[in-house]
């Protein structure tokens, strides 16, 4: 079984190859990935309280006791997730943490670079920087986001096909991922209908200032009578009664971001996207709409943000076009993508996981029943 595996490896990466069509861009990338994965499965694990992916592979491993519908109903998670954790079992066997962190990040990095492939596909040099940012160094700053982050990039490349059959079936499995990818695609629908109307400076900038306001004035116990009216969420919500309530920090970062988002906004309709990176753009947006709303938490408002910062890059890279004169731009741009790689470097490296949203009583007791 363990040949099965290691098949997996390669053909997942030479199906990218295929995707990717041109020789040379496929050859950087499936290096730069396989970098990535290893650089993501070298992080330090099973630390903080609440590491997810300490439950994810505590799940994986209980895949040897149990059918793939005995285990799909025992696990009790998303049902792709899931399955294709019973699956990955009868594929690979009993593997070690850092095994399965590394087939992790390989497929969340094939998908995620199909699908900015697809949404960056006249900017190769533009690609080439966000994905750099974008992919494992956000995932191995902390582990709290690891089926979102796969849903997330699912998600991208749902968005980025215009079959409508392929965005459907791309969106059920995103969703059988995790659930959060509902919220992303009801934002993307809406884009025909309000789109043209939200992407004008002045929306984007009363939108941003009124996000932070109502971020200041909410509290937790409002958020919660609001979340157990939605049909599938109900009860679940009062989850949220025991997460540690600390407002979201502002740091020169997410100040930065905001200050280069804002001045964006103020040029949006002079600045030349193609139609997808427009409606990328409309849901970065809602986004960080999110995220500012719900800074009065801040381990809430980290995992809407946590989004939004991978593409960041992107971000000043338009500032700088908007900004900065033809022949300072290519100087400016190259450094701050040495800046950024070595700056998300250094952070995935030293830091083993990011922000803490439960107390880690359940990693406490799997770390007891693994003694």
């Amino acid at each position: 079984m363990y040949e099965l595996g290691l098949l997996y490896l390669v053909l997942f990466p030479l199906f990218l190859f295929i995707s990717l069509g041109k020789y040379k861009i496929a050859i950087v990338f499936i290096v730069f990935i396989v970098f990535l994965s290893i650089l993501f499965s070298s992080r330090t694990y099973f630390i903080t309280a609440s590491d997810d992916i300490f439950r994810y592979y505590h799940s994986y491993l209980r895949a040897r006791d149990y059918s793939l519908f005995q285990y799909i109903d025992y696990i009790d998670r998303e049902i792709i997730y899931t399955a294709g954790n019973w699956f990955a079992y009868q594929i690979f066997g009993h593997i070690s943490p850092r095994f399965y962190l590394f087939i992790t990040s390989l497929t969340f990095n094939c998908f995620m670079m199909l699908a900015l492939v697809k949404i960056f596909k006249n900017n190769k040099y533009k690609l080439f920087i966000v994905f750099a940012i974008l992919s494992t160094p956000v995932m191995v700053g902390q582990t709290q986001l690891v089926r979102q982050l796969l849903s997330f990039a699912i998600f991208l490349l749902a968005f980025s096909y215009p079959n409508r059959i392929a965005q459907v079936l791309l969106f059920v499995f995103a969703l059988g991922i995790h659930k959060v990818s509902i919220i992303f695609f009801c934002v993307l629908w809406s884009y025909k209908w309000v789109g043209k109307l939200i992407l004008t400076p002045f929306v984007l900038i009363v939108g941003v200032i009124i996000a932070f306001i109502i971020g200041r004035l909410l509290n937790i116990n409002s958020i919660i009578d609001f979340l157990v009216i939605i049909p599938f969420i109900g009860d679940k919500a009062y989850f949220l009664v025991g997460i540690d309530i600390t407002p979201l920090r502002f740091g020169v970062t997410s100040l930065f971001s905001l200050f280069c988002f804002l001045f964006i906004a103020f040029r949006i309709n002079k600045i030349s996207f193609c139609d997808e990176e427009r409606k990328l753009f409309y849901v970065m947006f809602f986004i960080l709409f999110a995220s500012l709303i719900f800074s009065f938490v801040e381990a809430v408002s980290a995992r809407f943000f946590y989004y939004f910062y991978g593409f960041l890059p992107w971000f000043y890279i338009i500032f700088i076009q908007s900004y900065f004169k033809s022949k300072n731009q290519k100087i400016l741009i190259t450094f701050l993508f040495l800046f950024l790689v070595l700056l998300f470097f250094r952070e995935s490296i030293n830091k083993y996981t990011g922000f803490t949203l439960f107390n880690g009583e359940l990693t406490n007791k799997l770390l007891i029943e693994r003694k």
